[in-house]
């Protein structure tokens, strides 16, 4: 599993060039993108059948990483932390269903 911290400087590249490189690297299970300027993680994970599908959760809710046998709840991952994010991407407690990610 890779854990990228998105930064203003870095989220396109993060989203785009490191996603697609990624993705093709046999071994890996996960790849999570967590944003620093609001209570968002996006995740991308690859299934037993080896096909990749991502999801994202907004303000709270939990994050699987099943490869860790790990769920990541998102008030405690940004627990002390002052985001001052777009408040408009989603409404409080909005969680976006998996998506299989096509070639």
């Amino acid at each position: 599993v890779i854990f990228e911290v998105l930064s203003p400087g870095t989220q396109t590249t993060d989203r785009r060039e490191k996603l697609f490189a990624y993705l093709q690297i046999a071994a890996l299970r996960a790849y999570v993108l967590v944003s620093q300027d609001q209570q968002r993680v996006e995740r991308y994970y690859r299934d037993e059948e080896g096909n990749w599908s991502t999801s994202s959760v907004f303000r709270h809710g939990d994050v699987p990483v099943p490869c860790l046998n790990a769920v990541l709840n998102l008030e405690q991952m940004y627990a002390g932390i002052d985001v001052t994010g777009s408040e408009t991407e989603a409404t409080s407690g909005d969680q976006a269903s998996a998506n299989p990610i096509r070639s």
